[in-house]
């Protein structure tokens, strides 16, 4: 999972054109604590642009800006 940093491009490119930072918010925490599952959303002006499901809340972060850039650059 730590091939890329996706945030800081996310949160760069978003600061650019809409002056203001993508915001993250956990959306779901399941599971036991030993083996709890995350799933976050992040936003970015006032859209939700993606959505990551990981078992480290950082990783899901991380595959929810991966998904917003793509769908930033494609559409």
């Amino acid at each position: 999972m730590r091939d890329f940093d996706f945030k800081p491009e996310l949160q760069e490119i978003t600061q650019k054109r809409f002056k203001e930072e993508p915001c993250y918010r956990l959306i779901r925490e399941e599971g036991a604590p030993h083996k709890k599952t995350f799933e976050v959303e992040v936003i970015v002006a006032g859209k939700t642009l993606g959505k990551g499901v990981a078992a480290r809340k950082k990783d899901a972060e991380q595959l929810a800006a991966k998904e917003a850039l793509s769908v930033m650059r494609n559409g």
